[in-house]
């Protein structure tokens, strides 16, 4: 069984971006992964993957990997807890990487079917079937504020000293009930229109 796993990024060195503070890193930056035995602390697995996300000036850096029932998910691949195997949704080709469909500077969240996100909007990935659902037009924070609670899902407001053009600035609260739950159309923000 395993105990713990623990990660770090490795981005890559680039250069400095003129009227930019810090680094607009633009080549690919990798993820590792580790995890070890509860009992005697042996190593079980180890895995690594490379980011999809090729602008690695915000938030990139700081990734951390979500413990599920019998996954573990880091950033842009899943794995089988016990064993290190890739887990990728069925029906996908063995290629597959998570990437998230759109902006994706915040931590990631999640439950036992699937991850809570920022990928511009609140976003929910199910594991069933490897699809996205946009929860509403408002942006999280960039930190882990998208939290799964008693089968639910929590998102304190984040964005009032945000710069982003989000309309709706507010807390929100989701119950799911047991029938589907309808599709919302994706709706972007007017500077993400042009």
């Amino acid at each position: 069984m395993a105990g713990g796993c623990s990660s770090r990024s490795s981005p890559p060195y680039g250069t400095s971006t003129p009227g930019r503070a810090g680094r607009n890193i633009r080549s690919p930056a990798s993820y590792h992964l580790r995890c070890w035995h509860a009992d005697d602390g042996r190593e079980l697995w180890s895995a690594g993957g490379l980011n999809p996300i090729q602008d690695l000036f915000h938030g990139q850096q700081v990734k951390r990997p979500v413990l599920l029932r019998n996954k573990v998910a880091f950033e842009s691949n899943l794995y089988d807890l016990d064993t290190g195997a890739r887990w990728i949704p069925p029906g996908a080709p063995p290629q597959w990487i998570l990437s998230r469909p759109g902006h994706a500077c915040g931590g990631m969240t999640g439950a036992e079917d699937g991850l809570l996100f920022r990928a511009d909007n609140p976003t929910f990935f199910r594991f069933a079937d490897g699809s996205f659902t946009r929860l509403s037009p408002t942006r999280p924070g960039c930190w882990l504020n998208i939290l799964p609670a008693e089968g639910g899902v929590l998102i304190p407001e984040a964005s009032t000293s945000c710069i982003c053009a989000y309309p709706i600035q507010t807390s929100l609260g989701f119950a799911f009930a047991t029938e589907p739950a309808p599709r919302l159309p994706d709706i972007l923000p007017q500077a993400a229109r042009k």
